[in-house]
């Protein structure tokens, strides 16, 4: 029988930490998409009057406000969903405290982080580590914000 060490359930901190990069740069791809398309988008969007003398006014205002409610809540969804997957890895937080590995403990990666990286210092104590986890909410959650917008 072949014996696991701690260090050996290292790939599931591979895989969160690939996901959470995966994540990152389509967030950074689709900005940059959207800032080299910025002038054509807002000239499709200006082309849209063209359509006003096809349609009445009022059929074209209630679509603008279930486009406008829609969107609100797809905002509000992607928001709370972020929030949520922040606090995955705190819920874990004990138990990733027990059972960290030589490497985490040798490059002060903390518990409690959405990807576990590796910075110059270690950040894995008061008050860096909430600090960490906070900078990785936030920047999930704009990143998100972005996209949606």
């Amino acid at each position: 029988m072949v014996k696991v060490e701690k260090d050996d359930l290292s790939f599931v901190n591979l895989m969160q930490s690939l996901v959470a990069t995966t994540a990152l740069c389509s967030v950074i791809y689709t900005s940059l998409c959207f800032m080299i398309k910025k002038q054509e988008i807002k000239r499709l969007t200006e082309n849209l009057k063209i359509f006003e003398e096809f349609l009445p006014r009022p059929i074209i205002e209630e679509t603008e406000e279930k486009v406008k409610f829609y969107t609100i809540i797809l905002i509000l969804y992607g928001i709370f969903g972020n929030i949520c997957y922040a606090c995955l890895p705190l819920i874990s937080f004990k138990d990733c405290m027990k059972n960290r590995t030589k490497h985490m403990i040798k490059y002060g990666i903390p518990c409690g982080t959405l990807a576990r990286y590796v910075l110059p210092f270690k950040h894995d104590y008061f008050p860096l580590t909430p600090i960490s986890i906070i900078e990785e909410a936030f920047v999930s959650t704009l990143g998100t914000y972005i996209i949606l917008l």
